[in-house]
């Protein structure tokens, strides 16, 4: 197996997410997809979608499992929010975007430097930091969790690739 194809994998699968996420609410009517506010871990807006065709139910379900799905802090396509928050979409963005930043071989290699992956985590607790401060001072502004949320995902990104590049490193180096 080549270095760079557990990114690819991953890649493909969450864009294919991604790009799900954005058909979804163009194909129903406008603002079949509202309210959907919840709790993370509970499944408690599966009526709302059930309507939904099987495949439309799994993308909002995972929503309702993992996601507040707060409206108002929800991006809005065709009328309807989107299954995750804005912060989740721009998590989701940002590790797409970095895996396709950390997909050639020269740059995965660089990924085996320790500061590479130092660099990975500070990204990553960007948004922790954000989500605190929001949180602490009651703010609610959308660019800083969009912001945020792209560059964690990017941090994300460089953790994985940094971790894949040393388990390949360490099984090409096996006897």
């Amino acid at each position: 197996m080549e270095e760079g194809t557990p990114g690819k994998i991953l890649l493909a699968v969450l864009a294919s997410f991604l790009i799900l996420m954005i058909i979804i609410p163009m194909v129903y009517h406008p603002g079949a997809f509202i309210g959907l506010d919840g709790r993370p871990g509970v499944l408690d807006s599966g009526w709302k979608v059930a309507f939904a065709d099987p495949i439309s139910k799994f993308i909002y379900g995972l929503g309702d499992m993992f996601c507040h799905q707060e409206q108002d802090r929800s991006f809005i396509l065709n009328g309807s929010q989107l299954a995750f928050c804005q912060r989740d979409m721009s998590i989701l963005f940002g590790v797409i975007l970095g895996l396709v930043l950390f997909m050639h071989r020269y740059i995965a290699a660089f990924a085996q430097d320790k500061r590479v992956l130092i660099i990975g985590i500070l990204l990553f607790a960007i948004t922790l930091v954000e989500w605190a401060i929001e949180s602490y001072f009651s703010l609610d502004v959308m660019g800083t969790r969009v912001i945020s949320g792209v560059m964690s995902g990017v941090g994300i990104a460089v953790i994985f690739q940094c971790l894949v590049a040393r388990q390949y490193k360490a099984a090409m180096a096996a006897p």
